[in-house]
């Protein structure tokens, strides 16, 4: 608040400001006298000491938070509106607003996300109301890609660590197993945890060839035991691929016409931001782009911004030149040779390029070194038991 005096009440001024240990700010001298401010909230008391001392002085502007209050004071949506938000921040402050996801690559967010929030750990939820040790084993019994998972908060933010089940892994509900061949090779390595190695380093093995059995004997035709064979056996193996691109094509490209859906999305409430309306079939490319709020570009808020772009496609021949049909070729031949490769280890790698009148086509050939053990069930014949009671007894 400003108070305006005259130049000679000056000291005086001071005087009283300082016996009631009021602390002002900005002190102007003006042609006729000074102003100062001092706080709103003790305006009474510093006007009733100043009129006992005789000294006169004028109100001027009101400033500040204050100002606002007065400014305001009528409309009776700002109040309310104030009331609803902290009631929807206190009751937002229970319930889960974002889900991180770490640890997967083969299994999707997308389909780790929809499987929490049917199971009552989505967006939205209430996490008081969770019970994570169930959650966690209801998670594991629906999803076969997921060997663990942790989910934890972190105030209203669930971090949900997976970890994924190997590939070709199935979980043993019981009974025997053998490891045989997933495919052909040269034996490099053996390593059994259980059951009994059937070859040896160097031995060439063939896909589907026994490796490790779970049927233990030490002399012919004498059966000691059964065990699930469990271990890891190394190989030299050979992969081999190609990919071909014609230089003549059917490809799509876009007309330049789009259309562009935008909706946010609260929780689980969707507004759109446009009218309902069919898209044409023509529009075939579509393109989904999610933006999550930030605030203060720190603090992730509950509300996203979703928008779709719907692009219309048409179909027409192009005719590649040598240069873009091997460029094309060469983009190819690398993603499918990481999906050849795999987990394994390249030991030597040899690639052709074949230049045809109308194609253009990248063979590889590989070697590498992988485990190429697989668990099948162990078939226990009649013949075998027989065995193995005879040995017993």
């Amino acid at each position: 608040m400003s108070l305006s005096f005259e130049g000679s009440d000056k000291s005086k001024v001071f005087d009283c400001l300082s016996r009631l240990d009021v602390q002002f700010t900005g002190v102007a001298n003006g042609e006729e006298g000074f102003s100062l401010s001092v706080p709103f909230y003790r305006l009474k008391k510093i006007e009733r000491a100043l009129s006992s001392e005789g000294i006169v002085f004028e109100r001027g502007r009101i400033r500040g938070f204050p100002s606002l209050l007065l400014r305001y004071r009528k409309r009776i949506g700002i109040p309310i509106g104030t009331v609803l938000a902290l009631i929807m921040i206190y009751l937002s402050g229970q319930v889960i607003w974002c889900v991180d996801i770490t640890g997967n690559s083969t299994v999707s967010d997308r389909e780790i996300t929809e499987l929490l929030d049917s199971l009552g750990c989505g967006v939205g939820d209430r996490y008081g109301d969770i019970d994570f040790d169930i959650l966690h084993n209801r998670f594991l019994m629906e999803c076969e890609g997921i060997s663990w998972i942790s989910v934890n908060m972190n105030g209203t933010h669930a971090n949900v660590e997976v970890r994924e089940a190997l590939r070709g892994e199935k979980a043993e509900e019981g009974g025997f197993y053998n490891i045989v061949a997933s495919e052909a090779g040269q034996i490099e390595m053996i390593a059994a945890v259980e059951g009994k190695p059937v070859v040896e380093i160097y031995d060439t093995v063939l896909e589907g060839d026994l490796l490790i059995s779970g049927a233990i004997s030490y002399r012919q035709d004498t059966l000691s035991r059964f065990e699930s064979a469990e271990g890891s056996v190394y190989a030299t193996v050979k992969r081999t691929f190609s990919v071909e691109v014609p230089f003549v094509q059917e490809t799509s490209v876009p007309t330049g016409e789009e259309i562009h859906r935008k909706s946010v999305r609260f929780f689980d409430f969707n507004i759109n931001l446009f009218r309902n309306s069919r898209i044409p079939d023509t529009f075939c490319d579509t393109i989904t782009m999610n933006k999550q709020v930030c605030l203060f570009r720190t603090v992730t808020l509950p509300l996203y911004i979703d928008e779709t772009v719907y692009r219309e496609m048409t179909q027409k021949t192009v005719t590649l030149s040598r240069e873009s049909a091997k460029e094309k070729a060469m983009a190819q031949y690398r993603e499918r040779l990481y999906e050849v490769l795999g987990d394994a280890e390249l030991i030597s790698k040899t690639v052709t390029e074949e230049m045809g009148e109308d194609f253009c086509r990248i063979s590889c050939e590989l070697y590498c070194l992988c485990d190429i053990a697989k668990k099948v069930p162990l078939e226990i014949t009649k013949e075998i038991e027989n065995i193995n009671e005879e040995t017993e007894k």
